[in-house]
Parts: structure tokens; sequence; C-alpha cells
């Protein structure tokens, strides 16, 4: 898909498509972080994991990307702070990362990794 426009709007536009994708995906994703649940969390990451998928698929700019980063790391902390098992399974490799491997160090050491 080819978008053009400010990097900030192509990013709220991913995050509208993988928004679509799901059951009640922005509304279950409107309140601030700090007051969602687990669950509101999990599914917050995986929209922004998959907008974050379909703009990488796309060839987005490095600055489309690195807006979306940004909120997938701010949910990505949300969780690790409001669930028990999500670190572990980051510092044991069972989670997959949205743009690859190559980011595992980056969210092993957010989850509380030493190496």
């Amino acid at each position: 898909m080819f978008i053009i426009g400010d990097p900030k709007d192509i990013a709220q536009t991913y995050m509208d498509l993988a928004y679509s994708r799901g059951p009640d995906g922005e509304e279950r994703c409107k309140k601030p972080l700090s007051e969602m649940s687990e669950d509101e969390l999990r599914d917050t990451i995986t929209f922004h994991f998959m907008a974050l998928r379909l703009a990488g698929r796309d060839g987005q700019t490095t600055e489309v990307l690195d807006i979306l980063i940004e909120g997938y790391d701010r949910a990505f902390v949300a969780l690790i702070e409001a669930s028990d098992d999500f670190g572990p399974a980051v510092i044991n490799g069972k989670v997959q990362f949205p743009l690859g491997p190559k980011y595992r160090k980056k969210y092993y050491l957010l989850a509380g990794g030493t190496r």
C-alpha cells in the first residue's frame, strides 16, 4: 500500500488498519495504558505489533516506523509492569518482535534481562 503524508498521519493510518482487523480494536485501546487491564494491554500490544508489521512490509520510512515503535515500546513496558508472565516469556525467547529478531536484545533488556 502506498500512503503519502505526514509521518504521524501515516503511522495513525497503520494503527487504524490494525484496529480494523480485530473486534472492537480501537475501543479496547482508548484508555491510557496506566488504566488498562492486562488483557487490554495484551490487545494493545498486538495492535501495535500488527501496525508495525504492516508498515514494515510496505517499506515505510524510518520516521514512520520510529513513531510506531514508540507506541509499541510504551505498550510493551506497560505490559511488563502489569503481567507476571510476559517479562519471563520475553527473557526466555517466547515472544516475537514486530520487526524481527534484530530487536530481541532491546526487548530482552526492557524485560529485565541482564545479558
